[in-house]
């Protein structure tokens, strides 16, 4: 359970440093945006660049405060429960959001379709035309990049969701007075 309980506290830490990473191409971005408009020039990838960076940061983050705990709740009603439906609905809880995870990582998975993709040799054309699944041909409006590679967040966060929720609930199911792996 302790290696778990490490393996996400990892996981998460480089989630918080990536999603600072794209915190800050966000804030220059929309930076370089404003200045080059008021000089008369815009650069129209800018916009685009800076809407998938806060997609990334706002992924990033979200999977990290699932880890941390620090994501939003309402406790309203359990609160006020004895502590031991509070445990009760805190496995309930975690146990719903590793079932949410794996739907996620499930649909990502159909969505990417990666071994259709190694069954046609990686040939993305033959995988297009006979699957007709544009993922991995359709392209940015303005970055000129292939979409999939901003979608990649997807299944990392599904995966990243899934790890931590499933940590989180086996710590908590297993010694619920342990609070390991949960950083604030």
């Amino acid at each position: 359970m302790h290696r778990l309980a490490k393996t996400s506290q990892l996981i998460a830490n480089s989630e918080r440093l990536l999603a600072g990473i794209f915190c800050a191409l966000v804030f220059l971005l929309i930076s370089a945006n404003v200045l080059v408009r008021l000089i008369k020039v815009p650069i129209y990838w800018i916009d685009e660049a800076a809407i998938y960076a806060m997609i990334w940061m706002g992924f990033l983050a979200a999977s990290s405060a699932i880890q941390a705990d620090a994501h939003i709740s309402v406790s309203l009603v359990t609160n006020k429960l004895a502590p031991q439906l509070q445990q009760l609905c805190k496995l309930a809880s975690l146990l719903i959001m590793v079932i949410f995870g794996l739907c996620l990582l499930w649909l990502s998975w159909t969505w990417f379709e990666p071994l259709l993709l190694l069954q046609h040799g990686g040939d993305i054309d033959r995988f297009t035309s006979t699957e007709l699944n544009f993922i991995y041909t359709e392209p940015t409006a303005t970055l000129g990049i292939k979409k999939f590679w901003l979608w990649l967040i997807m299944p990392w966060f599904s995966f990243s969701l899934t790890f931590h929720s499933l940590a989180r609930f086996l710590s908590q199911l297993f010694d619920p007075a342990n609070t390991a792996g949960v950083e604030h």
